[in-house]
């Protein structure tokens, strides 16, 4: 398996165990953040990881900025929903350069909610490749 795939793998389990925390006690603040943190490098190694497997499939990016590989992704049919993939990557940038409390807590529940499903189907598209 392709290196960065394993560590987008490895990322995905941390950040789904920090979810399942994290739904546990919801007003514990270090949970959150706990739980910010592992998505924050979660979609760090989900665009570098459709980069490589983009590239071991043979295609030749001209783009390596993480939208121009989520695009690239999407118009090759790896991704079938480029909006929420573009949610997704907005949300972490958020959460890397704005920090407050209510869009920690805004952020956290997507992860929770909308943003999982998408990155663990990008993990079914290695296992079966």
């Amino acid at each position: 398996m392709l290196q960065k795939v394993e560590n987008y793998k490895n990322a995905l389990t941390q950040l789904e165990e920090a979810i399942q925390r994290y739904q546990k006690a919801p007003e514990d603040s270090l949970y959150r953040d706990g739980l910010i943190q592992r998505f924050e490098f979660t979609v760090e190694l989900a665009w570098k990881s459709i980069k490589e497997y983009l590239e071991d499939q043979g295609m030749v990016l001209s783009i390596a900025s993480p939208r121009g590989i989520l695009k690239e992704a999407f118009a090759a049919g790896i991704l079938d929903d480029g909006e929420l993939w573009n949610e997704i990557l907005t949300a972490r940038n958020l959460t890397s350069h704005v920090y407050d409390e209510a869009t920690a807590v805004g952020i956290a529940q997507q992860i929770c909610t909308k943003f999982l499903p998408p990155l663990q189907a990008l993990m079914r598209i290695y296992a079966h490749s």
